[in-house]
């Protein structure tokens, strides 16, 4: 699943190289319908004259302040929840009500992934000061400490260029 899944263009990568030989259920979440629609349509696009018959993708518009108060919908576990441009607009307290609700829908061994922009983030003053955006930015040490309220089997992994933290919580047990 994404969380806030905007436009899916990983998602659109992952078809491109998708050979339906294993099954997969995908469902991309967003508040934003017309963001959901533009992903709709792209994937529709990617899938035209294919026939998969092993992939499932579901789009569902939701807001996170439902997911926090109701749960997932979902009567499946997931292997892999991800949201990568979310929790940057998250204060502490409603980014860790998020993560019980997402870390409760994963399967045994399923990863979390939570991505935010680093506090060593170079472009950070002009996105706040000349574009008007701001973001929560947070460091490993503030990842780790939000993920270790939800599990003890957390890390935290970079991008390249180190501006973006993904958060990595593995949910133990059967």
């Amino acid at each position: 699943m994404s969380l806030a899944c905007g436009p899916a263009k990983e998602v659109q990568k992952f078809l491109n190289d998708y050979d339906d030989k294993i099954s997969i259920k995908i469902d991309l979440v967003d508040q934003d319908l017309s963001a959901l629609q533009n992903a709709q349509m792209n994937i529709k696009e990617i899938l035209v004259g294919k026939n998969f018959k092993k992939l499932k993708i579901n789009f569902i518009n939701n807001a996170v302040k439902n997911i926090i108060q109701q749960g997932l919908e979902n009567k499946d576990y997931y292997d892999l929840i991800y949201s990568a441009g979310l929790f940057d607009y998250l204060t502490e307290n409603v980014a860790i009500a998020c993560m019980k609700r997402l870390y409760a829908a994963l399967a045994p061994e399923g990863k979390m992934i939570i991505g935010n922009f680093n506090v060593s983030n170079p472009s950070r003053f002009i996105m706040e000061h000349i574009l008007d955006w701001n973001l929560i930015h947070r460091s490993d040490e503030e990842m780790k400490a939000l993920g270790l309220k939800i599990s003890s089997d957390v890390h935290v992994e970079y991008e390249e260029e180190k501006i973006n933290l993904f958060l990595i919580i593995t949910k133990n047990g059967k």
